[in-house]
């Protein structure tokens, strides 16, 4: 079954509408890159990849895919910002607490917590 990375389908879509080229890009290519690195190093790569074609419950759905499914809403982009903040703050705290992430991340409800 065919998977895509909706990290990297969200970054490429990120990349042409932060765009210098643009007479006003939607927000800054700065932005963008943090949102990206942050995401993959506190989530890790492997968290992105989802099967096509399989439906899935709303309550077991991971939010951050709805979030980066919402390419061009700049709620969800300003929402991606935040969760990116608060990777970069728990990596200067305790390890154990940034480990959480990974403990949490498969459980959207835990996750979605977590960030709250």
């Amino acid at each position: 079954m065919t998977s895509i990375n909706t990290l990297e389908e969200w970054y490429k879509n990120a990349l042409l509408i932060s765009s210098p080229l643009l007479i006003s890009a939607k927000l800054s290519r700065d932005k963008v890159e943090f949102i990206y690195e942050q995401l993959k190093f506190g989530f890790g790569e492997k968290f992105f990849y989802l099967k096509i074609g399989i439906d899935i419950p709303l309550d077991k759905a991971i939010w951050i895919h709805q979030l980066l499914a919402n390419m061009n809403h700049l709620g969800s982009i300003g929402a991606l910002y935040q969760i990116s903040l608060l990777i970069q703050y728990t990596s200067t705290l305790e390890r154990n607490i940034y480990n959480e992430i990974s403990r949490v991340k498969k459980n959207p409800r835990n996750l979605r917590t977590f960030f709250l």
